[in-house]
Order: C-alpha cells, then structure tokens, then sequence
C-alpha cells in the first residue's frame, strides 16, 4: 500500500480537504468539508492513520474495532465519531469539529503572559471531563454489557475547550489501539509518559488510570508542573516509585488544603485508594465549586478562552429576524421579534455541562435564540429568566414607542448592541446576581461584535451588582488590558 497524501482542496471519498491541523505519533489530523444535497456544507476532523501503521494489518483491524466502538458514545463531553472511511486500503475517522483550543494550548498561552490558569476555569475543566469519561467508562454494547472502556492517553493535549464554553474529550478508542511498534502501546506517546498510572507498568488497566490523569493535568493547572518531571518513561517510573510528589500548596500556596485534598486523593499510587471513578472525582471537585461560589457558566468559560486568542476567537454577526417573525400578522407575537437568550441555570450553583449543541428549549422557556450569519446557535450565551417578566421587553413596548397599526409591517427590531438603555433596565430581575449574569452575557455578546467599550460597561455594572464574582473582576482587567495594547499598537 501506498500513503495516503493529501493536500488542501483535494477530495478523499465525499469530503474535501481545507487545511492541515496537526501531525501526530498515529495518525495525521486534517480540517475538512463534507457537502451534501443543496450546497449542504458541515466542516468536520479527518484522522488518517500514517503510513507504517497502514501497513500493519493487524493495527489496521484493531484501528477499525476501535473506532466502531467508540462511534456508538454520543456525550456532549465527548468528541463524536461519524464516519469510518476507506480508500484505496486506508482507512480515515470522520469527527466531530470543535472550535476551540486544547487545555494544552491554553496553558501555554497563559504561561506566556506569565500567569496561572485561573483555578475556576481548571476546576470546571477537569469536572467536565470526569463527566465524559464516565459516560465512556460505564458505556455498554446492545447487549448490555459492559465494554470496559478505558481512555488510556489522557493528557492536555487530549482536551479541547470550546470558544462556545465546552469542554470535550479527544482521540476517545484510538488512544487503545496497540501497534507492534517497539511492543509499546500507542496510546503512550512520546511526551505523554507523565500521565501513565503506576499500575500500568505492571499491567494493569482500568477506569483509575484515567482518574490519575485526571489528577495530574488539575496539579499541572493548578501549580504549572506536573508532580513528577521526568524526562523519560524510565525517569517517571522510578520517581513513581521511590520519591513522593510535591504537595500543591509547596508550588501555589493559595491552593485551599480541601482542594489539595482532592488532588492527592486522584494522583494515589495505590488504585486502591484512589477516587473509584471519574463520578466521584467530579463530585468532590463540584461540591468544593459549590462551597467557592458556584461553577462557572458556559459564557465565562468562552470569554476566558477568547480573551487567550482573541485574533482565532469566532465573531459572529447577529441576523435579523425574517419577515414572519417581525410582523405579528403574518407571524409569531411580536413580543418574540427580539432574541430571548436563555441558559441551563444562575451563576451561582452547579450546572450540568453544556450540551455539545444546544437543545430546543423546553415550552415554558420558549424564545428565538441569537444565531450566526451561517445559522448556527451561538451555544455559549445561554440565560434562563426567572418569569416571562423578565424578558427583553418587546419593541412595540418601548417607552416613548407608538404601537405600530396592524396592517402595516413594523420595522426589525435594533441589533442588540443599540438597545436603548430604557429597553435594557427591563432584563433586570428581583435578584442582583440573575441580573449581574445577564450583563455580563450582554456584555459578552457586545464584545464578539466587536464594541469592546460598550462591552466594559456593562462588565462593570456585573461586577458590581455581584462584587463577591471574581470571574467579573478577572475578565475586566483583561479586556482593559487588551484594549491598553491596542491603543498602543
């Protein structure tokens, strides 16, 4: 067999290359095009296994078993397979495309601008991810029977977060895949040692291998370094062995001991004593969030990552509404002519992680969405209102406003980055904390259309409706400080 090269605008079976992504120790990763009926366009991941693995027959069957297992784990804290592929004997994943970046890239660009990821946003990271991987972990065939499934190559690099807010598990299967290269596995790639559990050296696997990885990509957020430093697979075995990991507080002093606590209880080298699965790591890590002020929403997360990368951070526009929902005679209540934006819960709490894409909204949180120029839901700006009161009030509604006659179609409804401010005091509720959430969305939404003052603005009226919220402060001074680097430059 030959290898498969590919350049952009190529075609491999019904999708077409558009950009390379990344080369790895397995595989090669490509962004790519799938077309449909009707100039249907949806852009998607392709993984091509490289060409020395394409010769093993062997690999190639177990790259195929693996991949049609994990086709069947539908999570929205997973990335989804949808295709396995073919051609000429090579065989290609087809999956789900996340706009984002890794936890890996994250950490360095924070250590770039010589700061820590912030331990809310590193927290609700690794809380997702124990959400994902025991959804994989207790997956079960038709039959019902336990698959065993186990990640088996958790690392940063293998976590992706959103600029939706999303935290998503990659390379799910593939990383349990053996080859005979050298007799190792594939899954342990070359710099990737530093997750690998104690008892995988002695052979055994199960679900605590990837709750100890889980530990250490939260001590390698939390203090910038990984408990054991080894530069080798040797290294890292005989310090597992013989020399203990630095407690987190010696590293970050403002780590809190409860939290420390929770850390040294996943890096256990004894399985025996570490959390039995990824369900009960996540529950400690939630309950400390909650104890802390709640875990952060969807938007927070999203700003955080864009305020990172702000030249690759999507800018989606805001549509206007069709002529059906705009006229009430001919549509829906004019009342719903200006978006609602509705989330899963308050900031203060504990949500469940937000769906990959956003579901429809159950009847009595019923209400238009705000989409991009393509129609996709802008799925990060999510924001339930306590009562129909609570929403924007229609533009019919406005102080000063006269109601349009029936006959005649009313004019579209402003963007929202020019509603009055007499239209905007009615998103506000009984309870400050609802309404500091609302700003900073509102504020959130104003940014990603590029009116970074306005943007501010209404940032701090959030932090000071809610001044016990760090998260607003954190946000402000970097959109301050971005906006100091633009004047500038």
């Amino acid at each position: 067999m030959s290898a498969i090269y590919l350049r952009p605008g190529e075609q491999l079976g019904r999708y077409r290359i558009l950009s390379p992504l990344a080369h790895g120790g397995m595989a090669d990763v490509w962004l790519a095009e799938a077309a449909g009926a009707s100039g249907f366009r949806k852009r998607i991941v392709l993984k091509t296994i490289l060409p020395r693995f394409a010769e093993d027959p062997e690999f190639v069957a177990m790259f195929i078993n693996e991949a049609i297992v994990a086709s069947g784990l539908n999570h929205p804290n997973i990335v989804q397979i949808f295709d396995l592929g073919e051609l000429d004997g090579h065989y290609f994943i087809a999956m789900e495309h996340v706009p984002g970046r890794t936890v890996r890239q994250v950490m360095k660009a924070a250590k770039k601008r010589e700061e820590r990821v912030p331990r809310w946003f590193a927290l609700h990271v690794v809380s997702s991810a124990c959400e994902g991987l025991h959804y994989a972990h207790d997956y079960c065939d038709e039959g019902g029977r336990p698959l065993g499934l186990v990640h088996r190559d958790m690392s940063p690099e293998n976590l992706m977060v959103s600029f939706a807010g999303n935290v998503k598990v990659l390379d799910f299967g593939v990383a349990k895949v053996t080859s005979n290269d050298q007799g190792t596995k594939a899954g342990v790639l070359k710099g990737k040692h530093a997750y690998i559990a104690p008892e995988m050296f002695d052979g055994q696997i199960d679900r605590r291998i990837d709750v100890y990885a889980l530990g250490v990509i939260l001590y390698e957020l939390l203090t910038g370094r990984r408990p054991y430093g080894g530069k080798t697979l040797l290294d890292v075995a005989w310090q597992l062995k013989f020399e203990p990991a630095p407690a987190p507080r010696t590293l970050n002093p403002s780590i809190p001991e409860d939290l420390e606590a929770i850390m040294m209880e996943a890096l256990e080298r004894d399985p025996a004593k570490r959390f039995p699965d990824a369900a009960s790591l996540q529950k400690s890590i939630d309950q400390f969030l909650v104890g802390s002020g709640g875990r952060p929403s969807p938007s927070a997360v999203g700003a955080y990552l864009m305020s990172l990368f702000p030249e690759d951070a999507p800018q989606p526009s805001v549509s206007r509404p069709s002529p059906s929902e705009r006229n009430p005679s001919i549509g829906k209540p004019e009342e719903e002519s200006l978006p609602v934006i509705l989330e899963e819960r308050g900031w203060n709490g504990v949500e469940s992680p937000a769906p990959s894409q956003p579901e429809s909204p159950p009847p009595e949180k019923s209400g238009r969405r705000l989409t991009t120029s393509g129609g996709g839901t802008m799925g990060s700006v999510f924001h339930t209102f306590a009562s129909k009161s609570d929403r924007l009030t229609p533009r019919s509604k406005w102080p000063g406003t006269p109601t349009p006659a029936r006959a005649s179609s009313p004019s579209p409804p402003p963007p929202e980055s020019v509603i009055p401010e007499t239209a905007k005091t009615n998103i506000v509720g009984d309870n400050p904390i609802e309404e500091a959430t609302r700003r900073f969305d509102h504020g959130l939404r104003l940014l990603r259309a590029g009116q970074e003052k306005e943007a501010l603005k209404e940032w701090e009226r959030a932090a000071e409706l809610d001044p016990a919220n760090r998260d607003y402060e954190f946000n402000i001074k970097r959109l301050r400080k971005r906006m100091s680097s633009e004047r500038a430059s």
